[in-house]
């Protein structure tokens, strides 16, 4: 019993006693690691994507449902992407953003993105909502170099690339926010 009492103290005395230079190595090692990730996610951008349902039509056929009596889309674009855009999207999107199409009968992993850009935005009085032409400068050719056959009411999702942000943003954003809010208003 007094031999069991007597290893537990020796176990926990070795377990207790961590070397100074590992403690050191240690902090150092987590300090870099830190300070790599976080000017990493400084210099690191990425896209920020909306998402909205579209409908692929012909440049010619564009009045087939009155989208637009006024021909304000690009003149050179064989096809079109029509999509209503709700309204808590509007500041964000502009003529010129780029967009990358996926088409739902043709897989993007399989066959690749259509690359489109937005020509214009406009109010259709008909579906009572504002909507957003895209043009295809490339035509139904994706980025994957495929021929898309066009079919009749072809839809997918447009993916409108706003702007490009920094990872460290959405962090920086909220520190900002605290900081106004809690701090300044004091």
């Amino acid at each position: 019993m007094n031999k069991n009492k007597k290893y537990s103290e020796e176990v926990s005395q070795i377990m207790n006693t961590i070397p100074s230079f590992t403690i050191r190595w240690g902090i150092s090692v987590l300090a870099i690691i830190t300070l790599l990730v976080l000017s990493g996610s400084y210099f690191i951008k990425y896209p920020e994507v909306i998402s909205m349902d579209i409908k692929l039509i012909k440049a010619e056929d564009v009045n087939f449902t009155g989208y637009l009596s006024l021909k304000s889309y690009s003149d050179s674009a064989a096809y079109i992407a029509v999509c209503p855009i709700p309204e808590v999207f509007l500041g964000k999107v502009k003529a010129g953003q780029v967009v990358n199409v996926k088409l739902k009968a043709y897989p993007y992993q399989e066959y690749g993105l259509l690359r489109g850009r937005i020509d214009s935005i406009f109010f259709d009085s008909l579906a009572d909502n504002q909507m957003v032409i895209i043009s295809m400068p490339d035509g139904l050719v994706t980025l994957y170099k495929k021929n898309i056959k066009f079919h009749k009411g072809m839809s997918g999702v447009a993916e409108i690339i706003t702007h490009k942000r920094r990872i460290i943003d959405p962090l920086l954003d909220a520190i900002r926010s605290f900081y106004r809010n809690n701090i300044t208003n004091k």
